[in-house]
């Protein structure tokens, strides 16, 4: 992936729009027009992303939004908002005149990149152009060939395409483990080597031997594993060995009480290092590879190297 860090921050604010025109008259009748073809928020459908490498589609049925190429895919549906905003300020911006000829000098005669917005069976396509002084960027409408002026804040929405559709995954959120709640934890690492952990009457052991304080950063580092993000949702063939989830690094299978006092199962496999502080993960033998950082699993990579 090209970036961990999620984009949803940055499109908190996408609402807000500056326009401006030239000439009172002008300005006027354009604004009304564009106010005839602005698509609010509630009514959009439908929102396409688009430039040389890639196309990222995304659709509404009732009040959840999909990603259009895989309907499993566990889209972030907490995201979406903050987009669709973006787009629908972007639909409602007051167009500006530019002459047809002088659309080049605005950057607007060739962009690849792309935003298409679909409501109530209307589509509005808009391609960005160049940044203006006041900090807001010309975007061209394809439909009705009109220039607006739309704010810093809306047109971040393009930054989608400098990531993946990974950055919008929901990522699974693990089990609290504590002192209190850990059944038991059996970490399998290399050279055959094996720890199983029971905790017995509130003692932490491996066989007879108490292992309570030995372990005692151990339950800290289980109790605060994170997912942090997806790599490749369903892989293809020969991407687990690639990662090095094949024969992973460790492999945890935990038991653990929940809130209500049922007794849950979570198992871990660690793979290879990222090469940039994480590494491969998969959950619960699911297909999925994910990411975690690497200084996260240092008491489940000692343990796994070395035993306790």
């Amino acid at each position: 992936m090209k970036r961990y860090v999620s984009i949803i921050a940055l499109l908190l604010t996408a609402a807000l729009l500056t326009a401006c025109g030239s000439g009172a008259d002008t300005q006027s009748k354009e604004a009304d027009a564009a106010v005839q073809t602005a698509l609010p928020p509630e009514g959009i459908t439908a929102l396409v992303l688009s430039d040389d490498s890639q196309v990222l589609r995304f659709s509404r049925e009732d009040e959840t939004w999909y990603w259009q190429d895989d309907t499993t895919f566990p889209l972030d549906q907490e995201a979406m908002p903050a987009l669709v905003e973006a787009a629908a300020a972007m639909t409602a911006a007051s167009p500006v005149r530019v002459a047809e000829e002088d659309l080049a000098d605005y950057g607007l005669d060739d962009t690849k990149i792309t935003l298409a917005v679909t409501a109530d069976g209307e589509t509005l396509t808009f391609a960005p152009g160049d940044q203006a002084e006041s900090g807001d960027w010309y975007m061209r409408c394809a439909e009705d060939g009109t220039v607006r002026l739309v704010s810093d804040n809306a047109v971040k929405i393009f930054q989608l395409l400098d990531g993946s559709i990974y950055d919008m995954a929901a990522l699974p959120v693990l089990p609290v483990i504590t002192e209190e709640n850990l059944l038991s934890a059996a970490v399998q690492g290399g050279e055959n080597v094996l720890v199983n952990i029971r905790v017995v009457d509130g003692v932490r052991k491996v066989g007879s031997r108490d292992v309570t304080e030995a372990t005692a950063a151990l339950v800290e580092e289980l109790g605060a594993l994170t997912v942090t993000a997806c790599v490749d949702y369903h892989p293809a063939e020969g991407a687990a060995a690639v990662c090095g989830l094949d024969e992973p690094a460790l492999t945890l299978a935990m038991n653990y009480l929940s809130d209500t006092g049922a007794d849950k199962a979570l198992t871990l496999a660690v793979g290879l290092p990222t090469g940039d502080g994480g590494r491969y993960v998969t959950l619960d033998g699911e297909t999925t590879i994910y990411r975690m950082e690497e200084a996260s699993l240092a008491q489940l990579l000692t343990i796994a190297e070395t035993g306790l």
